[in-house]
């Protein structure tokens, strides 16, 4: 070869290799929508929505719908993981019918946020919750996790005594007095 070719070919930057690269192995469609976005360098903080099921009893009283955790047993409402590519509210509803079998008119705002220590099973981290209303319009007969929660309707000062979590507990006060005080209309309706 002469010098001069030499230094063309030189020159030329390196042709591809025809191999793929390992790729990373796929999660389950499910796990990725739900997970908490990891930030790297930060604290993590995980966002999670629910939903605060409210009925009127048959004295006209309000009542709100908790739920047992399945691990620690301790009343909350029902929360979980927003889903990619669907509105929080409509996330919220989702988890209040799998986790307690309640349905209804969900409003777009959210009523409040609260914040707790989420435990996971390698780690624990702090998440937010942002909480949307949930008028209730009825109940499942079943549902996918009715054997695995108790669920009971009580109302707000009640659900405070019972609720450990600080975070929850405050924001139940907080909707309990504005609903006293006639400012708990729903905003908007989710339809």
């Amino acid at each position: 070869m002469s010098a001069t070719r030499r230094k063309i070919k030189e020159a030329r930057p390196a042709k591809r290799s025809r191999t793929r690269k390992a790729r990373p192995a796929k999660e389950a469609s499910w796990a990725k929508d739900r997970r908490p976005p990891k930030e790297a360098g930060h604290a993590k903080q995980a966002r999670q929505v629910a939903a605060l099921p409210l009925r009127r009893n048959r004295f006209g009283e309000t009542e709100v719908c908790l739920i047992t955790s399945r691990e620690t047993r301790q009343w909350l409402i029902p929360k979980g993981w927003p889903t990619k590519g669907i509105p929080d509210h409509v996330s919220a509803a989702r988890e209040a019918e799998q986790e307690a079998g309640v349905f209804g008119r969900m409003c777009k705002k959210p009523i409040g946020r609260y914040r707790y220590l989420k435990r996971l099973p390698s780690h624990s981290e702090n998440a937010v919750v942002t909480v949307y209303r949930l008028d209730a319009m009825g109940r499942l007969a079943v549902w996918p996790e009715k054997f695995q929660r108790e669920v009971i309707w009580v109302d707000f000062p009640r659900a405070v005594e019972l609720v450990q979590d600080p975070g929850l507990r405050n924001m139940l006060e907080e909707v309990g007095r504005s609903l006293d005080e006639g400012s708990g209309k729903p905003p908007e309706f989710a339809g």
